[in-house]
C-alpha cells in the first residue's frame, strides 16, 4: 500500500485537500442556516437543479458552471419567495423539483452527448480528480460564500430567530432571500464536481447536524461544526485513498458514522443519567473519536502487512495464460478479487537523466493517468514508471504503426477503458520482439506532440522489461 505521506507529494492530492477544506467548511456554515430554516430537503433538490445546470450547459455549449449558478439562484430565490409569502413549499413539491430537475438533466445529456459525457463525475463527485484550473474556481467561489456569510451573520442570525420580526424591522429586506439563493447556487456550483449532485446535500447537513447535538449556545454549534466537517473529510480523504474507495462516498460515510458516534454517547449519556452517574460527554466523545481513528489506522496496517504476502509470489508463473500463450481475460477477471493485493516496486527519486520519477501505482491507476492527462503541462519531462499490456494499433492515416502499454479501466460499457500510454522508441529499438498483450515495464519520459492542431501525449521510452509478475488488468481507479 502506498505510504499516504509519500502521495502528499503529488500536486493533485495537494489541491484536494486545499479545495475540500474551503468547500466543508462552507458547506458547515451554510448548513446550519438552512437547518435552522427546515430546509434540509431543499439541498438536494438545488443539487439536482445543479445538475440539470450542466446539461443545459452542454446542449448550449456555454460554460455549465456558469448556467447552474444563474439556475440555482433563480430557482433558490424563487423557493425563498414563495415560502415567505405562501405556505405553499411541501416536501412533496420539493422532491417533484428534485427527481424533475434530475431526469430532465440526464435526458438532456442523453440528447446531446449520447450518455458519452462521464455522468458518474456530476452524481458522485471526486475531489482527487480536479484541475489546475477548477481548483481556482472552486477556491473563488468558496472565499466568496464564506466571506458574504460573515458579512451577513447579524442579518442571517435575525432571520433564524424570527422571520417575521426581521421582515417588519426591514433589516435588509428581500434581498436577503437573493443573498442566502446565491450562497447556496455557489456553493453548489462549487461542490458539484468534488462531491457530486447525490452526496452534497450530505456534506451540507451532517457537519450541522453533528454539532447541534453538543452544542448548548449557536455559537458552540457553529464551531463545533467546523471542527466536525474538517475532521471528516481529513479522515474520509485518507480512507478513500488507502483503501481505494470513491472519496466523496468516503467522506460522506465517515461523517455519518461521526453522527451516529456522538448520538450513541449521547444516548448512553442519558441513560447513565437516570442513575445518577457523572459523565463527561466531551471527553467520551473524544475518547471515542480517538479509538474510531485508530481502528481504521489499524485496518490499513492490516492491508498493508496482507499486501506484502504477495511478494512470495512475484515469481512465479503467471497462471492467466491460455495453452496459446494469449492471456484469458476471464479468467483474469475473475480472480481479480485473490490477486487484487500486490506490492509493486515502483522507483521514486530521480532517474538517470535527473528527472524525477513519477510512478504509477495499480490502484491508483486511472487516478493517477487522468490527473497526468488533465494537468500534463506539470509532469512534462517526468520520468513514467508503469506495468501494463502491450498493444500496437496502425494508425491509418499517418500510415504508421503506434504502440500502446495500458490497462483496461471503466468505461461506457464495463472495461472497455483504455487508461495509459502511447510508447515511442528510439530508431535503434527492435520493437518486433514484444507483442500483443505481453506484459511490459516502461519508463519513460513524458513528451508531446502537436498533431492535427491537438497535442498528445506519449512517453519516450528509456527503459523496457518484460517478465515481470502481471497485475490486474483490470483496474478499477
Amino acid at each position: 500500500m502506498i505510504d499516504f505521506l509519500q502521495i502528499l507529494a503529488y500536486p493533485f492530492v495537494k489541491r484536494a485537500i486545499i479545495t475540500g477544506s474551503l468547500l466543508v467548511i462552507a458547506c458547515a456554515l451554510v448548513g446550519s442556516i438552512l437547518l435552522s430554516k427546515r430546509l434540509a430537503l431543499l439541498t438536494q433538490s438545488l443539487a439536482n437543479v445543479a445538475f440539470l445546470g450542466v446539461a443545459l450547459g452542454t446542449l448550449t455549449q456555454l460554460p455549465s458552471i456558469l448556467v447552474s449558478l444563474g439556475l440555482v439562484t433563480a430557482t433558490s430565490y424563487e423557493v425563498f419567495q414563495r415560502r415567505e409569502r405562501t405556505k405553499l413549499l411541501t416536501d412533496s413539491l420539493l422532491a417533484l423539483l428534485s427527481n424533475v430537475a434530475l431526469a430532465l438533466g440526464i435526458c438532456l445529456i442523453a440528447y446531446t452527448q449520447g450518455m458519452t459525457l462521464d455522468i458518474c463525475n456530476f452524481m458522485f463527485g471526486s475531489v482527487l480528480v480536479i484541475e489546475q484550473g477548477e481548483m481556482f474556481v472552486i477556491i473563488a467561489l468558496c472565499l466568496v460564500v464564506i466571506a458574504a456569510y460573515f458579512w451577513l451573520k447579524p442579518y442571517l442570525f435575525a432571520w433564524q430567530l424570527d422571520a417575521e420580526f426581521y421582515l417588519a424591522a426591514k433589516l435588509l429586506p428581500v434581498k436577503l432571500n437573493l443573498a442566502i439563493a446565491m450562497l447556496l447556487s455557489f456553493l453548489l456550483a462549487a461542490g458539484l464536481k468534488i462531491m457530486g449532485t447525490l452526496l452534497l446535500s450530505a456534506l451540507l447537513l451532517l457537519p450541522p447536524l453533528t454539532a447541534r447535538q453538543l452544542a448548548k449556545t449557536e455559537r458552540q454549534a457553529q464551531i463545533y461544526s467546523l471542527f466536525v466537517a474538517l475532521l471528516g473529510f481529513y479522515l474520509g480523504l485518507f480512507i478513500s485513498y488507502q483503501l481505494y474507495l470513491p472519496s466523496g462516498a468516503a467522506i460522506v460515510t465517515v461523517h455519518a458514522l461521526i453522527f451516529a458516534l456522538v448520538k450513541l454517547v449521547i444516548v448512553i449519556k442519558q441513560k447513565l443519567a437516570t442513575k445518577k452517574v457523572k459523565f463527561n460527554k466531551h471527553l467520551a466523545i473524544f475518547i471515542g473519536l480517538v479509538f474510531f481513528s485508530l481502528s481504521l489506522l489499524s485496518a490499513c496496517q492490516k492491508a498493508k502487512q496482507t499486501e506484502a504476502l504477495a511478494d512470495v509470489f512475484k515469481n512465479a508463473k503467471s497462471p492467466f495464460y491460455t495453452a496459446k500463450g494469449e492471456l484469458d481475460f476471464e479468467r483474469k477477471l475473475g480472480a481479480d478479487k485473490q490477486n487484487s493485493i500486490r506490492t509493486e516496486h515502483l522507483p521514486t527519486g530521480k532517474a538517470e537523466d535527473g528527472s524525477d520519477y513519477l510512478p504509477i501505482y495499480e490502484k491508483q491507476f486511472v487516478l493517477l493517468t487522468n490527473e497526468i492527462y488533465a494537468n500534463y503541462k506539470n509532469y512534462l519531462n517526468q520520468t513514467i514508471a508503469y506495468e501494463g499490456v502491450f498493444v500496437s494499433l496502425y494508425d491509418k492515416a499517418k500510415q504508421i504503426t503506434r504502440y500502446f502499454v495500458i490497462r483496461y479501466g471503466p468505461g461506457c460499457c464495463a472495461y472497455d477503458g483504455m487508461p495509459g500510454f502511447e510508447v515511442r522508441f528510439p530508431e535503434h529499438f527492435n520493437v518486433s520482439q514484444y507483442k500483443d498483450k505481453d506484459w511490459l515495464y516502461v519508463e519513460g519520459k513524458l513528451q508531446v506532440s502537436h498533431e492535427d492542431d491537438a497535442d498528445y501525449l506519449y512517453l519516450m521510452a528509456k527503459k523496457v522489461e518484460t517478465g515481470r509478475p502481471e497485475g490486474l488488468i483490470n483496474v478499477k481507479h
